[in-house]
């Protein structure tokens, strides 16, 4: 089984780069019988990307070929374990989220008064808190109603490790115990460390060839700071505050997102 994802065809050209994604597609179904190996459309998926206003100027676009089959396409993908939807609010990721980690967490509650403190944090920290951290830099400006969603799980979660009655003790003072950052500080953290790591490490090199320092015309205080270039944006998704972003950490972690229209995207299984 082979499963690889691309993504291709900006909606404002996309009936000549829809014919070319097809092509390629193709010669890939092409090429994969002739090594043996088959391309699955069953388990295919899929989506345009863009705003609500391009989406609605592309409501004739229902499908895309792969392997002589019509790919329906979806609202959302999975690929990794996130969930895109096509306008990439990451809504339904954050909602899958959730609903994981309180079913893990109403399980949880049931074992434990069977286990110590630091056994309850170990588990803890294995069915929900990895749930919470994996690809959280993704969220970096995602509307505060959708931060507060995870939040509530950590708070929920802390109260159930620490066997507190709710509103007994502030959330905060949880915290501090446990020694965990709120939903909003680990995804800070986690984009600060990616920036740490690439600028020191060169890994990884598609991030560290992204980071560029600052460079000013003339001598400011800030000259000998080390700050990193902004850089420019002409079609941006409101969904991620670049500027803002990088001013405050210099990460490229969501720079992927800088100068891109929509994009379809298929996934090929």
């Amino acid at each position: 089984m082979i499963r690889s994802s691309m993504s291709l065809c900006r909606l404002s050209i996309i009936p000549n780069e829809l014919i070319t994604l097809q092509s390629c597609l193709s010669s890939l179904h092409v090429w994969f019988c002739e090594n043996g190996m088959a391309l699955n459309p069953s388990k295919s998926d899929a989506i345009l990307f863009g705003t609500a206003q391009h989406l609605k100027t592309m409501s004739s676009l229902t499908s895309v070929k792969i392997a002589d089959s019509a790919i329906q396409f979806s609202d959302t993908v999975k690929i990794l374990g996130v969930t895109l939807d096509s306008n990439l609010t990451l809504e339904s990721h954050i909602k899958a989220i959730s609903k994981s980690c309180f079913y893990h967490i109403r399980s949880f509650r049931q074992i434990r008064p069977s286990m110590d403190r630091s056994m309850a944090m170990a588990v803890a920290s294995a069915l929900v808190s990895a749930r919470l951290d994996y690809v959280n830099s993704i969220l970096f400006g995602c509307p505060q109603k959708h931060i507060y969603r995870l939040q509530r799980v950590q708070h929920v979660l802390a109260r159930v490790v620490m066997q507190q009655a709710y509103r007994s003790s502030s959330s905060t003072e949880l915290f501090k115990q446990l020694h965990s950052l709120p939903i909003e500080w680990l995804i800070r953290f986690k984009l600060a460390t990616s920036t740490y790591k690439a600028l020191h490490t060169g890994h990884p090199p598609y991030l560290t060839d992204l980071l560029q320092y600052h460079k000013s015309s003339v001598s400011t205080c800030s000259s000998t700071s080390q700050l990193l270039a902004i850089p420019g944006i002409t079609h941006p998704l409101v969904l991620v505050p670049f500027t803002s972003l990088l001013r405050e950490f210099g990460t490229p972690e969501l720079l992927k997102f800088v100068n891109v229209k929509p994009w379809l995207h298929s996934d090929v299984t």
